[in-house]
């Protein structure tokens, strides 16, 4: 091996690396450091040409943005990754991104956007057979319903839920808590017998079920 493509080897462990570092920080509360860290994985990944971990070094640093409330910050990440992922033909991380757009969009107050994205990520995972992004999709779709369709967005989880549990994909550790409020908003909108058996009916649902009744019943 060469020695400049083992450099550009290392440059590469080091660009990964540094996304792996900056989730971490993230978890931790440690926004610079996480800042920092995805603005090394950006700018090493633009040097080598790295297309695919750029584009996840910008969707690491839209979530950055997010936490902050920079809503249009973290929507231009999102949107610039998205632009390479098509050009990558990268479906699964398309969907990925189609969801951080509906969650900002969502904590930004824009429950109809919110919904849009998060159905562009539904049918489209669900289409490729991407299961973790069925998964967000659903939970997605499941807060957009919450406020006029408590019932239906508790079946939504009930049905991601389950999913999780046959694909072993925990909650991320930062959307535990926007998670539980999720679920207990949703038991708290209906008596404790309905809210049970709306529960167990969700985990009941194939994953094709629960798809259908996300797209067809969800409305802003």
């Amino acid at each position: 091996m060469s020695g400049d493509l083992r450099a550009a080897r290392n440059l590469a462990d080091i660009a990964l690396i540094s996304l792996g570092i900056g989730v971490i920080a993230r978890d931790q509360g440690r926004s610079v450091a996480a800042a920092a860290a995805f603005g090394r994985s950006l700018e090493l990944a633009r040097i080598l040409g790295d297309d695919w971990t750029a584009a996840t070094a910008l969707l690491n640093i839209s979530d950055l943005a997010l936490d902050s409330g920079v809503f249009e910050e973290a929507t231009q990440h999102v949107q610039a990754a998205i632009t390479i992922f098509e050009q990558l033909g990268d479906q699964p991380q398309i969907a990925v991104a189609q969801t951080r757009l509906g969650t900002i969009a969502l904590r930004a107050g824009d429950r109809a956007a919110a919904l849009g994205h998060y159905r562009q990520s539904l049918m489209l995972a669900h289409a490729i057979g991407f299961q973790p992004g069925i998964v967000e999709s659903l939970e997605g779709m499941a807060a957009c319903s919450l406020a006029k369709q408590p019932l239906l967005a508790a079946k939504l989880l009930a049905a991601s839920a389950a999913l999780r549990a046959t694909i072993q994909l925990p909650v991320a550790f930062l959307e535990m808590r926007h998670h539980t409020q999720l679920i207990e908003a949703t038991r708290h909108a209906s008596d404790s017998v309905h809210w049970a058996a709306t529960w167990q009916a969700g985990q009941s649902l194939s994953v094709a079920q629960a798809v259908a009744l996300a797209l067809a019943k969800v409305t802003a």
